[in-house]
């Protein structure tokens, strides 16, 4: 089974073309695009991302596991909101605008931009403001964690902005 090797020594086993079938056919399309996974383990996932123009994800958040993001292609609007007490995330990295009403952070990703750390526990979401290639890597926070994938709390739902018929 092929790997492929990260710079921190962790090794994700490649998916064969039958298991990527199997996952996208569980998959299916989302309302924004498509999800195509490209390695996975016990505790992390590497997926390519095809964002439609408009597609946005559900603003959620994951209790044990963190998101990476890195555009190959288009631009990424990503947003990160404050925690349950009101106070944003000091490892969210630089590169963040806050909103007018102050109770979440704004970054654009293009390609070439270094990948964005989303922490767990903090409400995100993502919209294309362009049609969007990207990388998503998510992994469990502390290393002993497998991914669930039950991991997630949705407030809203996914949808595109120039579709009528929203998911």
């Amino acid at each position: 089974m092929a790997k492929l090797e990260l710079p921190n020594g962790h090794a994700l086993h490649l998916v064969t073309p039958a298991e990527a079938e199997r996952a996208a056919a569980a998959e299916a399309n989302k309302a924004w695009g498509r999800n195509f996974l490209i390695a996975r383990d016990a505790k992390s996932d590497l997926c390519l991302l095809d964002i439609d123009h408009g597609g946005y994800c559900s603003e959620h958040r994951h209790w044990h596991k963190f998101n990476l993001f890195q555009v190959q292609a288009g631009r990424l609007l990503l947003t990160l909101w404050s925690d349950d007490d009101g106070q944003m995330s000091p490892r969210a990295g630089g590169g963040w605008t806050m909103h007018e009403d102050g109770d979440r952070m704004c970054r654009i990703v293009e390609p070439g931009d270094p990948p964005v750390y989303l922490p767990p526990r903090y409400f995100h979401c993502f919209e294309a403001l362009a049609p969007t290639l990207a990388y998503e890597f998510c992994a469990c926070e502390a290393p002993n964690e497998i991914i669930d994938p039950n991991d997630i709390e949705r407030r809203t739902e996914s949808g595109n902005r120039f579709d009528q018929t929203d998911a």
